[in-house]
């Protein structure tokens, strides 16, 4: 399988508590059963909120900074900088000095439980 960047489909991930919105694509290759592989953007100055995933998570950066926090330890992936993240540990993340893209592969169902609430839809008032 072949994804040219230009043909992916983008999902938005409304993030609670934040004015930003990640994205997400979905690869077409998954090699385990529900094993997922996406690439995810977030924009500049963007904080994704603290939340853990059931499966384990690996991240490798590819363009701008993404600052990682787990167990109160904050780690800066820039490009090609690798990051892991054992299931159901507590993470969040922000972006720092413009958008940031980022390979994510998950070994089971990708799932985001957020620690402080489900996002809230904006009701445009």
């Amino acid at each position: 399988h072949f994804a040219p960047f230009a043909d992916l489909q983008w999902e938005a991930i409304p993030l609670p508590g934040s004015s930003c919105t990640s994205e997400v694509a979905r690869l077409p290759l998954d090699p385990a059963p529900q094993a997922a592989q996406m690439l995810i953007r977030t924009p500049d100055n963007c904080h994704v909120p603290r939340h853990w995933h059931t499966a384990n998570e690996s991240v490798v950066g590819i363009t701008g900074t993404f600052i990682m926090e787990c167990d109160g330890k904050e780690e800066a992936l820039g490009p090609g900088s690798f990051g892991y993240i054992p299931g159901k540990m507590i993470h969040q993340a922000w972006t720092k000095d413009g958008e940031s893209l980022l390979y994510v592969a998950v070994d089971a169902a990708w799932d985001v439980n957020w620690v402080d609430g489900p996002p809230k839809r904006s009701t445009g008032e």
